[in-house]
């Protein structure tokens, strides 16, 4: 039986500074089947934690410093940003493995998911509940 990225949970981090939006961004990656670990202003109580991903709004002030605060404290995690502007010499500053412009749809966000996860080589993942 072969196992997809949708039935493997990933924590992603989610850095939105917009409370609707981030409650928004959160939801969607639940659907997706993956652990939304939120961070509205900074990813400051997510630098600790182990996450897989990254999903930043590149408007966010200071995305490049808190990315990379989050890529030292979690090793070379893949970047998905967001923002309502394409992408522009900021966003390439992240290296982001996808830019997504909002409004993006739950399709846009599987498909750069599964860009970011597509690194991990284990079928499955135990997580602490």
């Amino acid at each position: 039986m072969r196992v997809t990225l949708q039935e493997t949970m990933a924590r992603i981090a989610v850095c939105e500074p917009f409370p609707e939006l981030l409650l928004l961004f959160e939801r969607a990656v639940r659907r997706l089947g993956h652990e939304a670990v939120p961070c509205r202003h900074t990813p400051d109580a997510v630098a600790a934690e182990h996450v897989d991903a990254l999903l930043i709004d590149c408007d966010l002030g200071g995305a490049t410093l808190h990315a990379d605060e989050l890529r030292r404290a979690s090793g070379e995690i893949p970047v998905i940003t967001c923002s309502i502007y394409s992408a522009g010499a900021d966003v390439q500053a992240l290296d982001p493995v996808a830019h997504l412009v909002k409004p993006f749809t739950r399709a846009q966000l599987d498909r750069a998911l599964e860009r970011a996860l597509g690194h991990r080589d284990a079928p499955t993942r135990a997580h602490a509940s």
